[in-house]
């Protein structure tokens, strides 16, 4: 069976995650074809034999038995950029109809969209060619409830396996700083300078800092030398900096040899959660306070572009506060993403 598998593959932690729960689910009979435009891209996937790369000039998308669209934000207005993600959809959408094959779209929210257009165009393009669409909020569901296909699960990264790294051990003076970059200058820049003030502050009360960067594209590397310039020289031998490469196991088990995190990409506050580690929030999405807002979260959390007004003074008492625990049926919720998936591989194996 041959499945082309849409989905972003930058080298960012939580697609990876995504792709890996996906191929870890079905067995090795599955080939998977992803869309990327070159095999470093997929390093994340070296030792899967039967992941490899979709190439424009030698496969064919009549050739497929269905397809996978897999990630979270993956309907975003970003100016016009959302007229050539529907027409690359078109792409094999219409063959696949053609074909009377099914196309999976799964993980996703939708928006943020102040465009009626794209909302409009989009309903269209999930009634009339698409088999499954299931959302991660309950937001973005609702805008489509009316179309059959659509449904809603948690997170897909809720399902992770966390089976192989239960045996680490944690270390109570170790805070980790998940980090990325804004382009608005302002806030970006109020970031940067209170996640300084909080690592002086920390360190001056002995926790070893770690910082956390899941995508290297998106500028986090940036952020991180932006915060240590800052620092300088007498803070290098006090925090320490992890950029996810597409080494997932090795970083996924550093991650979680922390105590404490303050949370700022969307997956890192998942993260946190199914390692129930303590945390705080920085809020940087609405896709975030979707989901805290599903998960009917009563604790503190700070939008970031009101990250100037965090009290540093309090911030390891906030962090040692917020250990939400979770529903014990959401992985369950969140592996149901695959049920339409599972009927389709089961029923031509």
């Amino acid at each position: 069976m041959k499945i082309l598998v849409d989905a972003y593959v930058e080298k960012n932690l939580g697609d990876d995650l995504f792709l890996k729960i996906l191929f870890d689910r079905y067995s090795s009979d599955v080939e998977w074809f992803i869309t990327c435009d070159s095999e470093d891209e997929l390093k994340a996937f070296d030792t899967y034999s039967n992941v490899k790369r979709f190439k424009k000039k030698v496969h064919k998308y009549k050739d497929f038995d269905g397809v996978v669209n897999i990630g979270g934000s993956i309907f975003m207005q970003s100016g016009n950029w959302w007229i050539r993600q529907l027409f690359n959809r078109l792409t094999y959408a219409i063959p696949m109809k053609l074909k009377n094959r099914p196309l999976f779209i799964i993980g996703c929210n939708y928006g943020p969209s102040t465009n009626k257009l794209m909302d409009r165009l989009n309903h269209l393009f999930m009634k009339f060619f698409v088999t499954d669409i299931s959302f991660r909020d309950k937001e973005s569901y609702n805008m489509f409830r009316d179309i059959k296909q659509a449904r809603y699960n948690p997170d897909i990264v809720y399902g992770l396996d966390t089976a192989e790294f239960t045996h680490i051990e944690r270390e109570n003076d170790k805070l980790g700083i998940c980090i990325m970059s804004f382009s608005d200058e302002k806030i970006n820049n109020n970031y940067i300078n209170k996640m300084v003030e909080i690592t002086k502050k920390l360190c001056e009360q002995n926790y070893k800092i770690e910082f956390y960067s899941f995508c290297e594209k998106q500028n986090d590397l940036d952020t991180y030398n932006k915060i240590q310039g800052i620092l300088g020289e007498s803070y290098k031998d006090k925090i320490s900096h992890y950029m996810y490469e597409g080494n997932l196991t090795e970083y996924l088990a550093k991650f979680n040899s922390l105590s404490y995190i303050i949370t700022l990409r969307f997956h890192s506050l998942i993260l946190a959660q199914i390692f129930k580690m303590k945390y705080y929030p920085i809020v940087y999405s609405k896709k975030t306070s979707n989901v805290l807002h599903d998960q009917d979260y009563k604790g503190k959390y700070t939008k970031i572009e009101n990250v100037q007004e965090l009290n540093v003074e309090n911030i390891i008492d906030e962090v040692k506060q917020h250990n939400h625990s979770l529903n014990s049926t959401i992985v369950n919720q969140a592996i149901n993403h695959f049920a339409e998936i599972d009927k389709f591989i089961g029923k031509l194996n």
